[in-house]
This record gives C-alpha cells, structure tokens and sequence, in this order.
C-alpha cells in the first residue's frame, strides 16, 4: 500500500496530487476488472497421521516476460471443504468471523502492464499438523497445486484453469499422474455440453467492475493491486490518510509537488492498519468495528471521503492498537493457536461492542 518511488526519488509512481481537485488523484490502469472464485477440484488430500488445520488460495500478478517477476502484492483467500467431497475447495461469499457480511470470494484486479505476457498466479496450499508417537506435533504448510490465468487479452466468462504441481512457471508436472487426462487443454471455457475433468481445476467467473461509488474509490488504489471486493472502500481512505500525510505538507502555493523524499511515517495509525492488512482475521475485526463507527456518520462522510470519515477511520484503527501489539495473539504456536487466536478477537470486539454501549447509555 505505500507508494513506489520513481527512478529519481523525487516522486511517486502511484501516488499524485490533482492540481484541479486539490486532492489525491485517480488514476486509471490499463486492466481493471473483478474475480469470483467458485471452486477447486480433484484437489489431492491429506495424507495419514495429518491434520488440516486451514486452507488458503494465495493469487498474485506476475510478468512471464524476461526474468518472469510477480508485480503485485500476494492476496490470499480462505477456502472451506464438506467431508462429502473431500478433493473439492469451496469459496463462498459466507458471513465474516467478526462481520455481519464477508464475500470473500470476490475481489478486484488492477494491473497497469501492458506485456503480452501478463498472468495471474494462484497457488492452493494447506496449514497442517502432523502427529506422532515418537514426539510432539509439527505444524507447517504445504503447496498443494498452482495455476496460472493469461490476462493479456482476458474477456469477461467463466473459466476452468488447470492446478499443476512444482513451482510456478514450471508447467506439466501433475499433481498426482494418475488423474492425467492427457487431451486436456491448458485452458478452457465452462461448457456444460462436454466430459467432467478428472485433472485437478480451478473454476472462477471474470467481470466488469460496475460504475458505482467503488468503482470510483478503486482509482484511488495503487496501480498493480489485488484487493477483496469489500475492503477497497477502506483502501482508498487509507491511501487518502496517506497522501495528506505525505504530499500535502510537501506542497507549496501554485500547487506543485516539492522535496518529496520521505520521511519514515510516524502516524501510528498509518503503520497500524499495515499490521492489519497482514492479519486476515484482525481485517476482519476491523471491518466489524469500521461498520459501527461508519453508521454514526453524517450521510456527507459515507459517500465520499471526507475529512469526518477519515478521522473516523484513524480512531477505528487505535481501536486495534491493542490486538496489534498483543504478546498472547502473536507468540501463541501451540497446536489449538488458530482456535484460541480466533476466541481471543472476538472476545475483545465483543468487550468494544459493549464499551460503546455503555458510554452511550446515558448520553441525551
């Protein structure tokens, strides 16, 4: 989220002041358009003696040109799976942890490149624990398949994209041999006229981003992202936070930018809300706070970004100051971390929750 500087470090790459609005500056990209993702298939399974403690789709913008780099951020999704089909990863728009809603599934995709070579990566991989007789548990991750989506020429559908084994841009090593079927295309469109794939798959719907108050929001975003459908709203009010607190002083009367090597942030709540952007469920939290505080506002700061919502939202993030810097939510690696990791954030919303009732019990 923090700009990239050009070349010169003079200025940044994304990240500009719009001399006709006074204010941060949209900026359009060459590609922009959101992800749905249905659902994995044929994905292998565990093997004995090992316990699946969470699965997660991780997907990232990557150049397969020359030396093959990942432009973007790495977003990350939780999947689910029913007992019925254990080689099946779902992907719904479910209810948040913490949050009264969470479409989870569904996120945006910006890419300034025009290379030929342009493609999203996903990669599925598993949180496990192993047990053992002859001493304690071991929790790590594993990959379990990555696929690769060309988005040079993408148009708007729904997709199935082949999972391999190995390493990205290392094509043709199946994941498990036995399930090859050797006539299967790289990829494909999602016909209901032709023969279920017994190679593992990844299935997801491309679309266009509707022209609403988001779509708007979204060109505040950095040039080469990959953000959930529902926090681009609060991106765009940080990268606004963050343009008052790194252009604007640097700014002089006739409105050209000056001097703008920067300096380390000192805005807790700058550096805060990067801690929680890391943190998949303290998102969350914050998401569930953010909604209350949000109501509260006059209807001037909900549909646009003004200086009450962005006060608002620097208040919501001290909130999490505490669950950030908390010794027991990040030195906890024992076998039940996620569970007692979960049950400890959300006794600490439901503490706020009621903190907030209180102090407003009386107010007339």
């Amino acid at each position: 989220m923090f700009p990239a500087l050009h070349g010169s470090g003079m200025t940044y790459k994304d990240l500009h002041h719009d001399r006709k609005l006074n204010t941060l500056k949209m900026r359009s990209v060459a590609k922009e358009f959101k992800i749905i993702l249905d659902k994995a298939d044929n994905v292998p399974t565990a093997g004995p003696h090992v316990t699946v403690l969470s699965r997660r789709m991780r997907m990232c913008l990557a150049d397969e040109g020359g030396k093959k780099t990942f432009i973007s951020n790495v977003h990350t999704v939780t999947a689910s799976f029913s007992n019925q089909k254990p080689k099946a990863w779902f992907f719904p728009a479910k209810r948040g942890l913490y949050s009264p809603r969470n479409h989870e599934n569904e996120f945006i995709v910006r890419c300034d490149s025009n290379s030929p070579k342009l493609s999203l990566v996903f990669e599925l991989c598993i949180l496990f624990r192993v047990t053992s007789s002859a001493g304690p548990s071991e929790i790590g991750e594993v990959s379990c398949g990555w696929g690769m989506l060309d988005i040079s020429k993408l148009k708007s559908g729904t997709f199935e994209i082949p999972l391999w084994g190995g390493s990205p841009f290392q094509s043709g090593i199946a994941i498990d041999p036995s399930q090859v079927d050797t006539d299967e295309p790289n990829l494909r469109t999602k016909s209901p006229f032709r023969k279920r794939s017994r190679n593992p798959n990844l299935v997801l719907r491309i679309d266009v981003i509707n022209r609403t108050l988001l779509s708007h929001q979204i060109k505040l975003l950095p040039d080469n992202i990959l953000a959930s459908y529902t926090t681009c709203s609060l991106l765009a009010i940080y990268r606004t936070i963050l343009y008052d607190q790194i252009i604007l002083p640097h700014l002089h009367h006739h409105g050209e930018s000056h001097d703008l090597i920067v300096d380390p942030i000192s805005a807790p709540e700058l550096v805060g809300f990067l801690d929680i952007l890391d943190n998949g469920d303290l998102l969350e939290a914050f998401k569930s706070i953010w909604s209350r505080m949000e109501k509260k506002l006059p209807a001037s700061a909900r549909k646009a970004i003004t200086k009450d919502t962005k006060e608002a939202f620097k208040r919501a993030i001290l909130k999490l100051w505490p669950l950030i810097h908390s010794a027991d939510l990040f030195n906890d690696r024992g076998d039940e971390a996620v569970h007692r990791r979960f049950e400890y954030i959300r006794k600490f919303i439901a503490a706020d929750i009621e903190d907030t009732f209180n102090s407003n019990q009386y107010h007339f």
